[in-house]
């Protein structure tokens, strides 16, 4: 995959790549010295963990262990492959594609290219059939949606009919193979015909992030079921872990909260009123992944369901997930026989927005949605709906909101408030948890605590930090006796190989340019690029003595381990295994003498 770009393409994007401008969209990063720490893009947490090197391009998150270079936050947080990736950044960079091979048509990646440019042309069909039909174009005015929307959407009409655009889309060259792939087409097996997936049915093309169309969403025009229905998931499309309109909201989510709703009129229609900060789920319920999604944009989300009992219920399971993804979510409320699409028509936009600004949280949601389903003069459902409410506060993780909630609770049951804050206490997974990860603001600089690391990992990532300065370095660390065999750590000596043959093959190593096929070397460097430098040449030759002694400590445990299996067993105990523990024994002996153990 990575063939299709030269080794000198790619260098040339990552160099004109700023990953402190390109990360710092992703989380607010504040300068420490040389570095920038931030919260991590890819875990929730309430300190930052999360380290950038402007210097050597490279980032590192010491609560969930992520790191890289460029190309590989990239690729993590966008989901994207190797060569996707290093297309993002060529354009960002304004840097023309440069290929050094054409792909057989089989590859994975030439295949997502193909279907991305298949939907882009179903979606022009559909668009350009949706202007002469005159039940959709009446269907559209009903709806109130201006020509603008309609356009940005991309909305249009499937024809009614067998195979209209398999027809079409034969004429633009693909083949029946691309066409089942897509999903947009199917064939009856037994008369051997294709058919198209979708007909007679308004048509919404779905795009990632990206912008690129994944799929399409095709409503009827009346209440025959399926009212709605979806393409079948595909290489690019994966129903669970997309949201309609993401990547238009994505942009309006610096002040602004992310509202989700149910439909694809909803959206449309908030979107038509100037409301674009909006997204759906495309038919299925909120779950983790689109949690996870929304989490790479903003951490405030309003939920707008219909105000019916399923919309409610729906809200309360949606609260639950987004909560437990570390998510801030609210609830906004719309009366009943509402929906986003008609009330916005019906108020307008200062109506709906004033709407979300009164939008409720979590916790204050939960409770109301509980005591309006217990009947509190009952004490048994007293008792279960104190015990819910309480539930629901020790999800906000906040101590000092607690004291809020002790005060609701204990009003709506008449129950003592240490009663209730014990409660809280006993619900709360949280209590006094500390952070993984710690920060202190000493003026300028930022402190990250590190989690604490073993001699024998400190001294590896030492090692490395001295061989990766130049192939001098390299070479007296081995005249020493170091080698690959003093690397316990496998991610360690797999970098300790690849420094080797770097070496051997160029005389140098780029880590920021070299490493990029190899995420997990690439995550590796960072962590040797967190470590002690060494200050002399007998500080070198005691990190290498605290290596050995690592590997004998280790090798005379296995040794005796298998010594005292024999000897359980009434065995009798190999002589050359003896020998070698003894010569341990006095190696470690003379080896602890000699060294400053780290």
């Amino acid at each position: 995959m990575a063939g299709m770009f030269s080794q000198n393409f790619i260098e040339k994007v990552i160099d004109a790549s700023d990953i402190v401008s390109i990360i710092s969209e992703h989380t607010n990063l504040k300068q420490s010295g040389p570095r920038y720490i931030g919260l991590c893009p890819f875990h929730n947490e309430k300190t930052p963990s999360f380290t950038v090197n402007g210097d050597k391009k490279l980032y590192y998150c010491f609560g969930c262990q992520r790191g890289g270079n460029v190309v590989s936050f990239v690729m993590e947080m966008f989901k994207y492959s190797f060569p996707e990736a290093i297309e993002y950044l060529a354009e960002r960079a304004n840097i023309p594609i440069e290929r050094v091979n054409t792909f057989d048509d089989n590859t994975a990646y030439v295949r997502k290219k193909r279907l991305f440019q298949i939907n882009k042309d179903a979606a022009n069909f559909y668009y350009l059939a949706g202007r002469k039909n005159e039940k959709a174009i009446s269907y559209i005015k009903k709806r109130g949606v201006s020509a603008s929307s309609l356009k940005t959407f991309g909305i249009g009409y499937a024809p009614g009919g067998r195979s209209v655009l398999y027809s079409y889309l034969k004429e633009k060259g693909y083949s029946d193979k691309e066409l089942i792939e897509s999903a947009l087409v199917r064939k009856n097996e037994t008369k051997g015909y294709f058919y198209d997936y979708f007909s007679d049915r308004l048509m919404f093309p779905i795009q990632n992030v990206s912008d690129n169309i994944v799929a399409f969403g095709g409503r009827r025009f009346d209440n025959s079921q399926p009212k709605y229905l979806n393409s079948p998931e595909t290489s690019v499309f994966v129903k669970h872990a997309t949201l309609f309109n993401l990547n238009r909201a994505k942009n309006k989510l610096a002040s602004k909260p992310l509202i989700v709703v149910e439909g694809y009129m909803d959206v449309v229609s908030l979107f038509d009123k100037g409301i674009e900060n909006v997204c759906a789920t495309l038919g299925t319920a909120l779950n983790a992944e689109h949690a996870k999604l929304m989490m790479k944009y903003t951490r405030n989300i309003i939920l707008c369901y219909d105000a019916d009992e399923a919309g409610q219920n729906a809200a309360m399971r949606g609260l639950g997930i987004l909560v437990s993804q570390g998510l801030n979510p609210r609830v906004l409320t719309l009366e009943k026989g509402e929906d986003p699409d008609s009330y916005v028509l019906k108020y307008g936009k200062e109506a709906f927005e004033q709407k979300a600004a009164e939008a409720k949280y979590s916790t204050d949601y939960k409770i109301d949605y509980y005591k309006n389903r217990y009947d509190l003069s009952d004490i048994v459902q007293l008792a279960e709906f104190t015990k819910k409410a309480c539930e629901a506060a020790a999800e906000t993780r906040d101590e000092i909101k607690w004291d809020y909630y002790v005060k609701i609770i204990s009003s709506l049951t008449g129950t003592d408030p240490l009663v209730i804050k014990k409660q809280i206490y006993k619900s709360s997974k949280y209590v006094s948890a500390q952070s993984d990860s710690n920060i202190e603001d000493s003026g300028n600089m930022i402190n990250i605590s590190v989690p604490q690391q073993s001699k024998s990992t400190s001294a590896e990532l030492i090692a490395l930090k001295y061989i990766l300065k130049g192939q001098s370095y390299f070479e007296r660390f081995v005249s020493l006796g170091g080698d690959k065999s003093l690397f316990s750590n496998e991610d360690a000596a797999d970098l300790y190989d690849e420094i080797k043959r770097l070496y051997e093959e160029n005389g140098n190593v780029d880590i920021s340019n070299n490493l990029v096929y190899n995420n997990q070397l690439a995550q590796t460097v960072v962590s040797v690029d967190n470590a002690q430098d060494i200050s002399s040449e007998g500080h070198l030759k005691d990190i290498i003595k605290t290596l050995r002694l690592s590997l004998y400590e280790g090798r005379l445990r296995q040794i005796k381990k298998r010594i005292d299996e024999t000897e359980k067993n009434c065995g009798k105990v190999d002589a050359a295994l003896l020998k070698e523990y003894g010569y341990l024994k006095k190696e470690l002996i003379k080896i602890k003498s000699e060294v400053n153990i780290i």
